[in-house]
């Protein structure tokens, strides 16, 4: 079970700080990939053994979408109608980051840092996506994907172009 607790802590005594409700989230069946969620929200306090709303998560995809992903459906099913999600303005930077760098920027260093790591993994392996002089380039990469019929090869040549703006490149 998943238990999720907003507490409010009061910042001029702590003595005052309350537990204001409680979500509880249950597996109910699924497998590895997907599964089926039972989500129970209790009344506020002081009655927060008492149920306020119970509701269901189906379907939910376990290798893309992570426990906040789940909370979220949880309380969309349970609260959503009473809420215009579509009128929510939310500020989506990450916090760990004060760099100032816009998401692409963000996104762009993370696959370049997983690029990195997948080229040093075929290094190890012997499937080398480098030669000896470094590096390949996308159409290198592109090449290699197609003499060897490998379709990561060929996405990372895709996303390489994007990245380096050869966008417009035919095969």
């Amino acid at each position: 079970m998943i238990r999720v607790t907003l507490e409010l802590l009061s910042a001029i005594d702590p003595r005052r700080s309350r537990v204001l409700g409680i979500a509880e989230i249950s597996n109910v069946r699924g497998d590895r990939a997907r599964a089926d969620y039972s989500i129970r929200l209790s009344k506020w306090a002081p009655k927060l053994e008492e149920t306020w709303k119970r509701g269901e998560v189906r379907g939910f995809d376990r290798l893309r979408l992570g426990p906040w992903d789940l909370l979220l459906r949880g309380l969309a099913s349970l609260v959503g109608e009473r809420n215009d999600l579509r009128d929510l303005e939310v500020d989506s930077t990450w916090d760990d980051d004060v760099s100032g760098a816009t998401l692409e920027e963000k996104l762009t260093q993370e696959i370049k840092t997983r690029l990195e790591e997948i080229r040093r993994e075929s290094l190890e392996s012997g499937n080398a996506i480098t030669d000896n002089a470094g590096a390949w380039t996308p159409e290198q990469i592109r090449n290699h994907a197609q003499a060897t019929n490998c379709r990561v090869h060929d996405m990372i040549g895709d996303l390489l172009e994007r990245l380096s703006g050869n966008e417009g490149r035919t095969r």
